[in-house]
């Protein structure tokens, strides 16, 4: 997940090169163009002076024909990128619609996030595509980019709120199997065995309430690794009763 996400840190420097280097081509072409209108002199005729007029007309109606072609290529490009950072949105509200583990209080507030965000990077598409200067394009730009701080926020969120819910589904499947174990080590003859088992389902129930208290601090490693030991320790004892079970049979 990582992986993923640090690619939305190369965004905002695709849109900056994009508007510098179409800012500096259609520069390179001006200057080139400049350089074809003849120097006026001081004793030029007339003629001379219309056809220079002429000339430079034509000339600043084709910079202006470069500029908007530069403007409508970088409009697009940025549509282009912000669409992307939206279909990713709707990749992720799709995952948690498809989680059985989540919740469906937690799905509507995760959709509800998902849902705002894509609406509010909807309408900042929309501004760069009717953009009709280099100004309110880069209005955009920078719209998008405080949206693009929040967005990953969203996705952070959303991953870790999908992890949290698995993990407290393990954690009551393991504490729904406790009562069951503990009275199947009732029927151990052997005291010692009966010990061992008594003493692993007592350390699963201890590690069970460091894990949840643990998520509730909102450390889902630490709760992760914590609940793993919880679940080392019932399978053992259920080992024991188990293969306790076998020998009396």
């Amino acid at each position: 997940m990582k992986k993923k996400i640090s690619k939305f840190i190369l965004i905002p420097l695709l849109i900056c090169s994009t508007i510098s280097v179409i800012a500096l081509s259609v520069k390179a072409e001006e200057n080139r163009i400049d350089r074809t209108i003849p120097q006026t002199k001081e004793n030029a005729s007339g003629t001379l002076k219309e056809k220079q007029a002429q000339l430079r007309e034509k000339i600043e109606s084709k910079k202006d024909t470069l500029k908007e072609k530069a403007l409508e290529k970088a409009k697009t490009r940025i549509a282009n990128i912000i669409e992307k950072t939206i279909k990713k949105l709707e990749r992720i509200k799709k995952r948690v619609a498809n989680m059985k583990a989540i919740s469906g209080d937690l799905k509507t507030e995760l959709n509800i996030t998902i849902d705002r965000k894509i609406s509010t990077l909807n309408k900042i598409k929309n501004t760069a595509q009717t953009a009709t200067t280099k100004e309110e394009l880069e209005s955009a730009m920078n719209s998008f980019r405080e949206e693009l701080k929040n967005t990953k926020n969203i996705i952070k969120d959303s991953v870790e709120a999908i992890h949290t819910t698995h993990l407290e589904n393990i954690i009551e499947k393991i504490e729904a199997l406790v009562p069951k174990i503990e009275k199947r080590i009732e029927d151990i003859p052997d005291p010692s065995l009966k010990k061992e088992a008594e003493e692993l389902i007592s350390k699963t129930e201890t590690q069970l309430a460091e894990a949840k208290t643990q998520l509730a601090s909102g450390s889902l490693e630490d709760a992760r690794k914590t609940t793993k030991e919880a679940f080392r320790n019932i399978k053992y004892a259920l080992e024991i009763v188990k293969d306790k079970e076998v020998a009396n049979d």
